[in-house]
């Protein structure tokens, strides 16, 4: 009996100790709150593929992946396309771009704002899919635009006492600032 309340104690104490940096992230949520890099790419996984269409043609955006630049203040964005322009079979190739950000205080969600496209490739490459690169290219950037990456849940929002003063992209994840 006494074994069995010691592991119990144990593995409290140990689970406090796990969650700790939880808790210290939560006391000082009212000057800052945190959202970490992978649960951004977390949500943005769950949240695809990225599906636009385009009058006869299709483009779906998969397996998106996010990377942050306190430096530059900017967000990378690498995925997957797959370009289906019937009745041909679907081109697939790979995606990049860079993107400021912007929050929207009345849908709780961080969206990408202006992004350019860094490289489009296809890993079939004749004329038509370069026809295709070359006319593709300068829209891409436009489909991402507005694109939610992330939406703060109830719990988040419940530690906002009001609107973040400032948002900024810090080494793995963004930081909401309250003055």
């Amino acid at each position: 009996m006494i074994k069995a309340q010691k592991r119990q104690f144990l593995f409290a104490f140990s689970l406090l100790g796990l969650l700790n940096p939880l808790f210290i992230q939560n006391s000082v949520a009212k000057s800052s709150y945190f959202v970490s890099s992978w649960l951004i790419n977390l949500y943005v996984l769950n949240q695809s593929p990225f599906i636009k269409k385009l009058l006869f043609l299709q483009l779906s955006f998969l397996n998106p992946h996010l990377d942050f630049s306190k430096k530059e203040q900017r967000i990378f964005l690498t995925c997957d396309v797959e370009i289906l322009l019937p009745p041909q079979s679907p081109m697939k190739g790979l995606v990049s771009l860079n993107s400021s950000f912007v929050y929207d205080p009345v849908r709780y969600q961080i969206f990408l704002k202006d992004p350019q496209l860094t490289s489009f490739t296809l890993d079939v490459f004749n004329a038509q899919e370069n026809q295709i690169i070359g006319q593709l290219s300068p829209i891409i950037s436009n489909l991402f635009n507005g694109q939610a990456i992330y939406t703060l849940t109830a719990e988040d929002i419940k530690m906002f006492r009001k609107a973040p003063s400032s948002i900024l992209i810090e080494d793995g994840g963004i930081r909401f600032y309250f003055d």
